[in-house]
């Protein structure tokens, strides 16, 4: 492989001498952390700010790998960890080619991407598709080397007239149909993986607001250049706000979604401006409590706080979250608590006393029947987008399947507001530490 693709910083990456000198976290509470943990976060932090990570006595490789597998975020830590892991007295060969692997993967992954995201914008400029790429395609031109921001999708928004023409695009250039909902469908190809969206949001976020509504209007928030668009930054940041709200609802995050916010952060500050926009919006969607608390948790791990002021941490909440973050892993991939199990009941089930009950009531019926504008997002069911009049039909199927495949996880889902009330109550409280419950 040459090395004509890669960016400026990637080929200064090994040079380290021109990095800044190693600076320790002031904010961090390293006391409740282990050796390794502590070097995993320096290097983190350090990479989004230009320094080289210092390598402390007692690092263990083989712990630091798998923080950076289970984090998604191996390619940074071979680049800022590379005189550990070259270090044969400790570090064994094994562990090091691992690690040196996953920075050749992200490299190489990276140019496949390029090329191919190249070709299908080319083919939809042909056929007259407008397209958005965001999340992912977009925030990691904002990390020092941009090769190195993993991603395990490329998303592409069009508009819902296009989203049938588009997917036939995509598989004309040799991608597998893997439909997830009717708003976003999922092509493989090899290693590459895109998701074609005509919703860039379409679940709830749990804190009672219409974010997949407001997100809609993202072509009024970007910047045009001919078919192709880029969403405006404080617009995408409210929405990368509203997604990492999402994964913290369901099964978790690790850490990699805090360095998207805080790249992103950076631009929309630098407008101040558009900093105030992005501070109304958030206010709009009932998420600048949660900004608030990601960011005194960014200002603590990493040393830079967001777009909102910083809220007040109690330390157990920080040593909680900080453990919990680092056991998730990645969109919480890796997390095998129970505590994640219970995500999508507790956005329904916020009330207390006999308010909780009624609202139990409301889940058991809404497992029966669920609304057309839940069940048009499920495969199964994908035959009522756009027929409302016929969710009847759906209900009838969904019991049919529910009685004669698994009649007992389905007694029990619908149950589960009363024979797991303790766990949605933790799982509530939860939530609202986190600024995002009721």
């Amino acid at each position: 492989m040459t090395d004509s693709g890669l960016s400026l910083q990637l080929r200064a990456l090994p040079r380290a001498a021109t990095l800044k000198p190693a600076r320790r976290s002031l904010y961090v509470n390293w006391e409740m952390m282990n050796s390794t943990q502590k070097y995993f976060l320096e290097a983190l932090s350090d990479f989004i700010s230009g320094r080289a990570t210092a390598v402390p006595p007692d690092a263990d490789p083989a712990e630091l790998l798998r923080l950076a597998d289970i984090h998604s975020v191996g390619g940074i830590i071979w680049a800022q960890c590379r005189e550990l892991f070259s270090d044969p007295g400790r570090c064994d060969a094994e562990t090091a080619g691992r690690m040196h692997s996953y920075f050749l993967g992200d490299v190489y992954v990276s140019l496949c991407r390029r090329e191919a995201t190249g070709e299908i914008t080319d083919a939809f400029e042909a056929a007259g598709i407008g397209y958005m790429p965001f999340k992912g395609e977009i925030i990691k031109d904002l990390y020092p080397a941009p090769e190195l921001r993993e991603m395990g999708d490329i998303d592409i928004l069009v508009s819902p007239s296009d989203m049938d023409a588009a997917c036939e695009i995509m598989k004309g250039l040799g991608y597998t149909d893997h439909t997830e909902t009717p708003d976003v469908t999922e092509f493989h190809r090899g290693l590459l993986v895109y998701e074609i969206h005509r919703r860039a949001i379409y679940e709830d976020i749990g804190n009672g607001t219409d974010a997949a509504g407001f997100f809609d209007a993202f072509p009024e928030h970007a910047v045009r250049h001919g078919l192709a668009a880029e969403p405006e930054a404080g617009f995408h940041y409210a929405f990368i706000t509203a997604h990492t709200a999402k994964h913290i609802v369901n099964r978790g995050s690790g850490f990699r979604p805090f360095l998207d916010m805080i790249l992103l952060a950076r631009k929309v500050k630098s407008i101040p401006e558009e900093a105030e926009k992005t501070r109304e919006m958030l206010n709009e969607l009932k998420l600048s409590d949660f900004e608030s608390i990601c960011s005194a948790l960014c200002l603590r791990w990493f040393g830079g706080s967001l777009v909102c002021e910083p809220a007040v941490l109690t330390e157990e909440f920080f040593e909680e979250t900080t453990e919990k973050v680092f056991r998730d892993g990645v969109f919480g991939k890796s997390n095998g608590d129970t505590i994640n199990e219970h995500g999508n009941v507790a956005k329904t089930m916020k009330r207390r006393g006999i308010y909780y009950v009624i609202d139990a009531v409301k889940f058991f019926f809404g497992r029966i029947f669920p609304p057309y504008g839940e069940m048009r997002y499920v495969e199964s069911y994908s035959f009522i987008d756009g027929r409302p009049w016929l969710i009847p039909a759906a209900w009838v199927k969904r019991w049919v399947v529910s009685l004669f495949r698994h009649p007992g996880r389905s007694a029990r889902l619908a149950l589960h507001p009363m024979i797991r009330k303790n766990e949605i109550d933790k799982r509530n409280r939860f939530l609202r530490d986190w600024g995002i419950g009721k």
